[in-house]
């Protein structure tokens, strides 16, 4: 759990600007284990230089520039990938759930039509794969 105040302010990942973080390190096995000695937490300080979202990294993976120019975003999903083969091998619960898992919200909004002078919105989109990539 995060105080709001740090989520909105000195931890907030607005772009071009400093914002202190939580850098946690660690080394995976071959077989995707973590070697327990090699995990690190340490305070960083970032500076967000664009925004990527999840569909946008799934682009760059499927069109190759994930594997090139922004080569991170590969390792990142080769590393994933191995940790949850690992994960699912042990009897996670991420093997039996659908990916891509579906993202809901439902809001109260004001609508002067309506006779209480409120509506039900609800919103249900599938967002991003879940590191589920098939690329």
């Amino acid at each position: 759990f995060m105080p709001l105040f740090s989520i909105t302010g000195i931890m907030s990942l607005t772009a071009d600007r400093d914002a202190y973080a939580l850098s946690l390190g660690v080394e995976l096995l071959p077989d995707g284990r973590i070697d327990t000695s090699s995990i690190v937490i340490t305070p960083s300080l970032i500076r967000i230089t664009y925004r990527l979202t999840y569909d946008d990294v799934d682009d760059m993976l499927e069109e190759g520039v994930g594997y090139s120019e922004e080569w991170q975003l590969g390792a990142l999903l080769a590393a994933a990938t191995k940790r949850r083969a690992h994960r699912v091998s042990k009897g996670s619960a991420e093997g039996f759930v659908p990916n891509p898992i579906p993202q809901a919200s439902v809001k109260i909004v004001p609508d002067d039509d309506a006779p209480d002078g409120v509506a039900v919105s609800i919103n249900l989109e599938v967002s991003h794969n879940a590191g589920n990539n098939q690329t």
